[in-house]
């Protein structure tokens, strides 16, 4: 048994992870946002299975003040039948909300703008 996931790169699907076996995955993510205006706003993290919102997972973050910044982490456990999609999801209320991603510096390496790890969990119930 080997147990693994098939990240889409057709060109086309760039956002799509795809798992190749039946199971439960926890998907684990960051996303590095920031606003650069002095309004308050929200940004909106869920996540969609084969190109559907996923019901009750949706979490918004507070961004306030000018330059404002937040790490958006957290993870899914989502039972997945082999050929599933996966897509984490994000919307801002705000155009000047971003997911940013700075270059390196003198004394840090780059910042990425999104992270993400999955790891296959366990065959689904018998």
């Amino acid at each position: 048994y080997t147990n693994s996931v098939q990240v889409k790169t057709d060109g086309t699907h760039l956002t799509r992870v795809t798992v190749d076996e039946t199971g439960i995955y926890n998907f684990a993510f960051s996303l590095q946002l920031a606003k650069s205006t002095a309004s308050a706003g929200y940004a909106y993290v869920w996540y969609r299975v084969n190109g559907h919102d996923i019901a009750n997972t949706a979490t918004k973050v507070l961004l306030s003040g000018s330059d404002a910044a937040a790490v958006a982490a957290w993870n899914f456990f989502v039972p997945m039948t082999a050929g599933d999609y996966f897509q984490l999801m994000w919307a801002a209320d705000n155009t000047n909300t971003t997911i940013l991603h700075e270059v390196a510096t003198a004394f840090c390496p780059a910042i990425p703008s999104a992270i993400m790890t999955v790891n296959f969990i366990s065959l689904p119930p018998a």
